[in-house]
């Protein structure tokens, strides 16, 4: 048995392990012989010492020797004394042979062995016989000699055959164990191969891994490029002009009208449907010399397109030559620009017409007077009269077909013009030379014009009546564009403001003060409404004697320019779309005041306000007055809206909503200036009106006129006739009152019962007046 299956950390230990596993052997062999009671028998004790000695060394004999002693100290064996002498000298003569053929590099074979075995027993005769010479050991020791040498040799043979058996197992082990340090080495050795490999794989790795990124790359790069050709609006080529090949992307064919698989039809008839420029672009794509010494160009193109139908095209390209200048390859794109071409002759057409008709424009109207400024011309202007008002009431559609078949006749009549716009809305302008008959050829067409729209015009549902205005300038030579333009928007102005109409009007300086006075008034009425500079007078109504209501009146003074009438400031006020403001802060004011009066004092007077067209038109503004009304609590009778009759007369078709929603509020609608506009008795009978106001006009000749009288007396038979209150307005002297009330007139208002009155003064009118009859 060898230390080295235990393991290496019992090496050191290898001589005392196997010194006691011989000494166990002895012991083991001596107890045999005991228990068997064997005589004349060695128990080979000698022979175990000797043998551990030789082949493991002193320490191992000594400690065979001690196992021994202590078994045959524990047996109580004679002699022990000698026995210990004798184990003494054996280790101490073995120790010192086998040094002896150590020295002589001699193998311990069994001549060796069984020579120091002889010279041991020997020399335990020797021993045994000095130390005991008693004689009956002598004689056994004599007499059995040869029998124990026997005993001795045969053994130690044995015991040495057993041992060299072991040492060729240890041999073997240590082999073994060679083998495996070799092993280890060699693991070694392919563990560092292995970690060599490792890092190898690794730099493979991370080079595989470059060259993955890499060709992802090269695929994305790929992939995005053929996205954006994809993707993009513009066709791609590549032509190489010395073989005459095209590679073209799915969007040049589409261009062309052509599918993909078309492309051959495209490449092959390519240059043929370049149309004016392909000889130039042919000439690009096969000679060097048309690409002179730049190496990229681009052009705009019509193209023939798979429908036979030209469109615009851009084509841009790039040249690649080689060392001496030939054309290698041409690469580029086609960009279809046919919509862009489109909207930009839209815009190029837009820039001088109208785009609503389609007319010339003011730009080019001017233009066209620069262009003849070196003579002297007539501007004239054929215009729709209050033509904005016109269109708020029937709407753009309508507004736009009156001014297209105006646009038409003033081409078909004006037919000797240097040309003809529209200058805005409602306005035309007609260019003509300034002859000796000008004006007459002027004044023939406006009386052409003339009888063709004194006819009402019946477009859709509705019954249309305008007029035309006929402003002009003439243009010398010393006036500029701007001062021409002037003269004839300043004579419009005018024609406008007075309602002059098929009358041919032309340019006075007096018309700047007009627009000068016209324009200071414009200005103060956005201060005037921004801080209610408007004062509201109140003229007293009467009926059976006494004062049943007022009329409110808006009125507004400059501090320079001083009173400033009604009839001058409201028109610039519904031009300017500021009028429902003024109306709003009047009808405040004057519920306000009536409502307080009424409830302090116990009244019931009644209020009439009057509105503008323009607030009829507007559902909003309307629903705004009447809850001013209802706010105050004059909803139930108490107030009246004045409208005068040209409104309704003009503009019926567009009010019917606006009074319904009035007169369903509680509100009485009054009409105001009646028998001076054109209404019909038939609107009459089926609008919500309750009240018709005999215009001053009639009263003002009812004394002297029997026709007028007679007049008079049928409008206020046809308003009893219709259930209606008639109220007279104008009325200044007692003859006029008198006649009025023998022709049953319900109500009176005018100077000769009271003038407008401010607040205070109504207050203390009404309460003077109140109960008291009018004059009679």
């Amino acid at each position: 048995m060898s230390y080295k299956w235990w393991g290496s950390k019992f090496e050191k230990y290898s001589q005392f392990i196997h010194g006691f596993i011989l000494g166990l052997g002895g012991v083991i062999a001596i107890s045999l012989i005991v228990i068997l009671g064997l005589k004349n028998v060695d128990d080979g004790r000698f022979a175990l010492i000797t043998l551990a000695t030789l082949f493991y060394g002193p320490v191992a004999g000594s400690m065979s020797f001690l196992v021994i002693l202590c078994l045959l100290l524990m047996l109580k064996r004679a002699y022990i004394f000698l026995y210990i002498i004798l184990g003494i000298t054996l280790i101490l003569n073995t120790t010192f042979m086998k040094r002896f053929f150590d020295r002589r590099k001699s193998t311990y074979t069994y001549v060796t062995i069984l020579f120091i075995a002889a010279v041991n027993n020997i020399l335990a005769v020797i021993v045994s016989i000095f130390i005991s010479p008693e004689y009956g050991q002598v004689v056994e020791s004599q007499r059995h000699f040869i029998l124990i040498f026997i005993q001795f040799v045969l053994l130690v043979m044995l015991l040495s055959s057993v041992i060299k058996k072991e040492k060729a197992n240890d041999g073997y082990i240590s082999a073994l164990l060679l083998s495996k340090s070799d092993l280890e080495a060699q693991n070694e050795e392919i563990r560092a191969l292995y970690e060599e490999m490792a890092a190898t794989e690794e730099a493979l790795q991370a080079n595989y891994d470059e060259l993955f990124e890499y060709r992802w790359k090269l695929e994305e790069s790929e992939k995005r490029y053929s996205r954006v050709i994809t993707a993009s609006e513009e066709g791609f080529f590549d032509y190489y002009p010395v073989t005459k090949v095209w590679f073209v992307s799915d969007r040049f064919c589409n261009i062309f009208g052509f599918e993909a698989e078309e492309s051959n039809i495209v490449t092959n008839s390519f240059f043929n449907r370049l149309g004016e420029k392909g000889a130039k672009i042919s000439a690009c794509f096969d000679s060097p010399k048309a690409w002179q010494e730049k190496n990229r160009f681009s052009e705009e193109i019509q193209i023939l397109c798979k429908d036979e139908i030209y469109r615009w095209a851009q084509i841009n390209a790039i040249a690649e030559r080689d060392e001496i200048g030939r054309l290698m390859r041409i690469t580029g794109s086609l960009l279809d620009i046919n919509q862009r071409k489109i909207e930009q002759e839209k815009v190029e057409f837009y820039a001088f017409h109208d785009p609503v008709t389609g007319f010339l424009n003011e730009d080019y109207f001017v233009e066209a007077i620069l262009h003849h400024s070196g003579k002297s011309l007539v501007i004239l202007y054929v215009a729709i009269y209050d033509f904005r008002r016109f269109a708020m009431i029937y709407g753009s559609k309508i507004a736009d077909i009156i001014q297209y078949q105006l646009g038409i006749y003033i081409h078909e009549i004006f037919d000797k013009a240097i040309t003809y716009s529209h200058i805005r809305s409602g306005v035309f302008g007609v260019l003509l030379n300034d002859e000796a008959e000008t004006i007459e050829y002027i004044r023939t067409n406006i009386k052409e014009l003339e009888n063709l729209y004194k006819q009402d015009l019946f477009i859709g549902n509705y019954n249309i009546n305008i007029s035309l205005m006929f402003p002009y300038c003439i243009n010398n030579k010393d006036l500029s564009i701007e001062e021409v333009m002037e003269h004839i928007e300043v004579t419009y102005e005018h024609c406008n403001d007075k309602k002059i109409t098929y009358k041919l009007q032309g340019f006075s300086s007096v018309y700047f003060k007009n627009k000068s006075y016209i324009k200071q008034v414009s200005n103060y009425l956005f201060k005037a409404i921004s801080e209610e500079l408007f004062t509201v007078m109140y003229q007293p109504q009467f009926e059976e004697g006494r004062i049943i209501g007022v009329e409110a009146l808006a009125r507004l003074s400059h501090p320079t320019m001083g009173f400033i009438p009604p009839d001058v400031f409201i028109p610039i006020a519904e031009e300017l779309g500021i009028i429902h403001e003024i109306d709003q802060l009047i009808i405040n004011e004057s519920c306000q005041m009536i409502a307080n009066l009424n409830r302090t004092r116990g009244w019931t007077l009644k209020l009439s306000v009057n509105l503008s067209f323009l607030d009829l038109i507007s559902e909003q503004i309307i629903k705004n007055f009447i809850g001013i009304g209802e706010r105050y609590g004059l909803n139930k009778g108490l107030l009246s809206f004045e409208i005068t009759e040209t409104a309704i007369s003009k503009y019926i078709e567009g009010l019917h909503s606006s009074l319904k929603m009035i007169s369903e509020a509680g509100i009485k609608i009054e009409l105001d200036d009646f028998g001076t506009g054109y209404s019909s008795l038939k609107y009459l009978g089926e609008l919500p009106v309750e009240v018709i106001k005999i215009d001053k006009a009639f009263v003002a000749t009812i004394e002297a006129s029997p026709k007028m009288k007679g007049l008079v007396q049928l409008m206020i038979d046809v308003g009893h006739l219709l259930n209606l209150t008639v109220v007279a307005e104008g009325i200044e002297n007692i003859e006029q009152f008198r006649i009025l009330e023998s022709l049953n007139c319900n109500r009176y208002q005018g100077y000769y019962f009271s003038k407008p009155l401010s607040e205070p003064d109504l207050i203390q009118f009404a309460e003077d007046n109140l109960n008291h009859d009018v004059k009679k």
